[in-house]
């Protein structure tokens, strides 16, 4: 029964394979058809992603390319930073040093301010103390200027020492003024003496109402009434004298080597450059107008030199005695010579 039904089967597996076996050899070819259409797509999508692959690669290689220029770039960048940056810190040091500098220079024109203060401040108890201890008589500029006076000297008042070692012995004298280094430097007892000048009336040690205008003027006098010496050096040998008046370089002085030596003269005028006299004595009352003038004798008076062609004096010339120095002529003696013969003779006639 078993190998009935067996056979059945098979018989009717081999009579009916054609209808048996189509469908599914269809549905072999749909799965193939199906599994080469996949096969397909994958390949066409594999080349697809290639495509676009190489697509993107394009780009890729643009931004690797950039981005190693940005690095490039910005490694430049930072190279100039740092440059840059040590400029600036350079520049910063030297504001930093120049404004050290500006605080030292403001320090230092504070400590200028500061002394400038104290300078004005020491200038104004200067001022403040111009005027002596001497029962506030007396005015002092200059350093040793009334010297004494300061110390061991207390009588002396309405003096002014304008100058070094002005007046630096002054004491026991009232109205002098001495102005210039060492002027009136050894006056002792005087009033009323001007000097003005480096070495005015430096020796001066006793003298009243005298006057030396300009430098060393009346230098080497040492006791002297009334006299008057304007210019360089006037009346500076003039040790010992009295009421002379000397106007001009020069004039009534010959020098430290000189034998003319005007040591003792008084009541003289000399009144030019070099104006004096030209002897070693001393002269008295005479007069010497002009450059060069000099007298040689006391109580003459001379006007221009040797070298004076006119001499012209207008209005009344009284004269007692007149000479004429060619020929030793006094032409007043003759005349008169002259007057006493007629006067004789008329007599006779008579």
């Amino acid at each position: 029964m078993f190998y009935l039904k067996n056979h059945l089967n098979f018989k009717f597996f081999k009579n009916n394979f054609f209808l048996i076996s189509y469908p599914i050899l269809l549905i072999l070819a749909i799965s193939n058809y199906w599994s080469l259409c996949k096969l397909r797509n994958e390949s066409v999508n594999s080349k697809n992603v290639i495509d676009e692959k190489s697509k993107i690669t394009v780009p890729i290689d643009f931004l690797t390319s950039a981005n190693n220029q940005l690095k490039i770039r910005m490694n430049d960048l930072e190279k100039t930073n740092i440059r840059e940056n040590d400029q600036i810190r350079e520049l910063l040091d030297n504001l930093i040093t120049e404004n050290k500098k500006t605080y030292k220079r403001d320090d230092d024109l504070n400590s200028e301010d500061i002394l400038i203060k104290e300078r004005i401040d020491d200038f104004k108890k200067l001022i403040d103390n111009l005027i002596t201890e001497n029962k506030e008589t007396n005015i002092r500029i200059g350093k040793d200027a009334l010297f004494s006076l300061k110390g061991e000297c207390f009588e002396g008042k309405w003096n002014i020492a304008i100058g070094p070692n002005t007046q630096h012995y002054l004491c026991n004298s009232e109205q002098n003024i001495g102005i210039g280094n060492s002027a009136q430097y050894s006056l002792r007892e005087g009033n009323a003496n001007f000097a003005l000048g480096i070495g005015a009336q430096k020796n001066l040690k006793e003298g009243n109402y005298n006057i030396g205008i300009g430098n060393n003027s009346m230098y080497s006098s040492k006791v002297g009434y009334q006299n008057i010496a304007i210019g360089q050096d006037a009346l500076n040998d003039n040790t010992n004298g009295n009421n002379n008046i000397a106007i001009g370089y020069l004039s009534g002085f010959w020098g430290s080597e000189s034998n003319n030596k005007s040591n003792l003269v008084n009541r003289n005028i000399w009144i030019g450059n070099f104006a004096g006299k030209s002897v070693p004595k001393d002269i008295n009352d005479s007069i010497a107008i002009g450059f060069n003038a000099k007298n040689d004798k006391s109580n003459q008076v001379v006007i221009g030199t040797k070298d004076t062609l006119e001499t012209r004096l207008n209005g009344k010339v009284l004269v007692d005695q007149l000479i004429f120095r060619k020929e030793n002529i006094d032409l007043i003696q003759k005349i008169n010579m002259l007057e006493k013969k007629l006067d004789s003779l008329e007599a006779n006639i008579k």
